[in-house]
């Protein structure tokens, strides 16, 4: 069983699946909630799924395919500037302290963490294979470039203008692609080569 979340703790709390705001994200809500400081209270919740999240680039995976796949779901803000995804009770949700992350009421309470775990979990949960096709070749197909997606595609485009931005001393990881955009072609090129090869 996941602990509650203590009351005091400085989140959001929305519900999905367009029953607040219909044609948007419930994203947006929390960041400008997060931001103006402001204190939600929990709700009652025994079923889809609560997220915790952040307005990061793996926060927002997971809060795009809730919304796609219309999984009802809860709304936990996550504050990383507080540090809450170092709090204990999180920690036994995701024990590395990072967002994002599900609880699945659904399944007893399952927790689930990792953008790419996540959005596995509740495509595979989907009957009509929106996302993740039930045909076993197709789907390790897509498995396999949302693999690609989470360990190249964070590593060649967003890690460096992190690096530039906070002035990080060690360029070397910055060089590495800016001294060489081949490398970042060539990954390109064989990404594009792999999909003409798979029509």
């Amino acid at each position: 069983m996941i602990a509650a979340v203590p009351k005091s703790s400085c989140c959001a709390f929305v519900v999905g699946a367009g029953s607040l705001r219909k044609g948007r994200s419930a994203l947006p809500i929390a960041r400008s909630g997060l931001r103006s400081g402001h204190k939600y209270t929990t709700m009652a919740f025994d079923k889809g799924i609560t997220l915790y999240t952040a307005g990061t680039p793996n926060g927002w995976k997971a809060n795009m395919i809730v919304e796609e796949l219309k999984v009802p779901y809860k709304l936990h803000a996550i504050s990383l500037s507080d540090n809450e995804q170092k709090q204990e009770w999180y920690e036994k949700i995701n024990p590395n302290g990072r967002i994002p992350a599900i609880v699945d009421h659904d399944e007893g309470d399952l927790p689930v963490f990792e953008s790419g775990a996540v959005m596995i979990h509740l495509a595979e949960k989907d009957p009509q294979g929106t996302f993740l096709p039930k045909d076993t070749r197709k789907k390790a197909e897509v498995i396999s470039w949302l693999m690609f997606q989470m360990k190249w595609m964070k590593r060649i485009e967003e890690r460096p203008a992190i690096q530039k931005a906070m002035d990080i001393p060690d360029k070397s990881f910055v060089k590495q692609y800016e001294n060489d955009p081949e490398k970042k072609q060539e990954m390109i090129d064989g990404a594009k080569k792999f999909m003409g090869s798979q029509k």
